[in-house]
């Protein structure tokens, strides 16, 4: 979105909540899967997304549905109602998310509010502009010109507050030398959770999809905290300025699409000018850079992330609605933090409720335990060679640790040396919490 329209749709939506608070009779609330406007119809109301996520679709002639874009709080919606009287909807829209909350003003109302608004002049044109925008991308998309994936993803961003300032109060050298460690060891976690990572400035994005990508995302930032401080500790004795520093990790969650503009060759279609487009990328990068001083060490998540987490296993702080650098719309953070398991809860964290396991969550927590443990293959070499004696490449393969550990377990459950191979792992990681549990089942 260019600056312009930017600031033409936050002039609006401020003149629009302004409004809504004088006539609360506009503030419409709808429940996920509803359908609010519908391709064909009338088109007599306008909308501000103020809370969720809306799904934009057409149908065409032959009854096939096309998935054509994602819309999220503090856009707009339905802007035909202002630029063109009675003409019939486009598309249709939905809600995806467990509620939404919009601001809806009918064609008298609009310009009811432009008429005492005279800054509103302004935005007329720019809304013009963002409906030929729209209107072009979806013919694209129906007339085969562009081609788009949608999944639900969860994204985290990591920004290191003060490291600019601080390259002015130390040498060079310690800057860079820390900066590599950082994004070297966050890398290596972020492929421990299997995400997506990236550099970017000071600080990286990692995107993580498919099954519990909620959980993977805030375990991945849990242990980016844990090794930021660490870093940060050790660097401190070569020089205190370090002590400046915060790093903000931002996780938000919500649906990512990947566009594609499609260009016959002879050979074949070539995809070229992929561009991503998630909503989630500007929240978890707002949600990154919000903190109370330069030098705190914290992990906030969205609405969305934090429903989809099991919450026994965390602390969980809830803000009040926060306005986000670069947003438009308020959102409401949750500070996290790993909760401490008990030794009271220990072993009864892995039994059901009959007291036992079944073969595959047994298994399932041994993978687990070892991948808590060893964060790449070579340490896991050097222990299945020095305590069970034997060589991991001819015993178990896997493309990724997940893979490799799972089929060590198989192999050590088919030899019947399970005991053993928890038994050897705790030896390396003597104070690793998910082994020790792990023993007490075997004493």
């Amino acid at each position: 979105m260019e600056e312009k329209e930017k600031h033409a749709i936050t002039i609006l939506q401020a003149a629009m909540e302004q409004f809504s608070k004088l006539n609360p009779h506009c503030i419409q609330v709808f429940v996920q899967g509803q359908r609010f406007i519908n391709q064909g119809d009338s088109s007599n109301k306008f909308y501000l997304i103020q809370e969720g996520t809306l799904r934009v679709f057409k149908v065409d002639p032959k009854g096939v549905e096309e998935h054509v874009d994602y819309r999220y709080p503090g856009t707009i919606i339905g802007e035909t109602a202002i630029l063109h009287r009675n003409e019939p909807r486009g598309a249709s829209v939905e809600v995806v998310s467990e509620q939404a909350v919009v601001i809806g003003l009918n064609r008298n109302e609009i310009f009811s509010l432009f008429h005492k608004e005279p800054l509103l002049e302004k935005v007329m044109p720019e809304l013009r502009k963002l409906w030929h925008k729209r209107s072009h991308e979806t013919s694209q998309l129906l007339n085969g010109k562009i081609e788009v994936d949608h999944y639900p993803v969860s994204v985290l961003l990591g920004d290191i507050h003060g490291f600019s300032a601080l390259g002015e109060d130390i040498f060079e050298e310690y800057l860079n030398a820390f900066l590599f460690d950082l994004i070297e060891k966050s890398e290596e976690i972020s492929d421990y959770y299997l995400g997506s990572f990236t550099e970017q400035g000071d600080g990286f994005r990692i995107f993580f999809k498919d099954i519990e990508h909620e959980t993977r995302a805030v375990n991945c930032a849990l242990e980016l905290k844990k090794l930021f401080l660490q870093l940060r500790e050790i660097w401190v004795d070569y020089d205190n300025s370090f002590e400046k520093i915060g790093l903000g990790i931002g996780v938000c969650t919500d649906h990512m699409s990947i566009r594609r503009r499609v260009k016959p060759s002879a050979k074949e279609n070539e995809r070229k000018n992929e561009r991503i487009l998630s909503h989630s990328i500007s929240v978890a990068a707002a949600i990154s850079k919000y903190r109370d001083s330069s030098s705190d060490v914290q992990v906030w998540v969205d609405e969305n992330t934090k429903s989809a987490l099991p919450t026994h296993k965390y602390e969980i702080s809830k803000s009040d609605k926060k306005p986000l650098e670069k947003l438009a719309a308020k959102y409401t953070l949750y500070e996290i933090k790993s909760t401490p398991i008990t030794p009271n809860t220990q072993v009864k964290e892995f039994l059901n409720n009959d007291g036992f396991m079944t073969p595959s969550q047994h298994s399932s927590t041994i993978c687990d335990a070892l991948l808590d443990g060893y964060r790449t293959k070579l340490q896991l070499e050097i222990m299945v060679k020095h305590h069970l004696n034997q060589n991991l490449n001819q015993i178990a393969e896997g493309e990724n640790m997940l893979h490799l550990v799972f089929n060590l377990v198989e192999w050590a459950e088919r030899k019947g040396m399970v005991k053993q191979l928890i038994k050897s792992a705790l030896a390396d990681n003597p104070y690793n919490s998910k082994l020790m549990k792990l023993m007490k089942l075997y004493e």
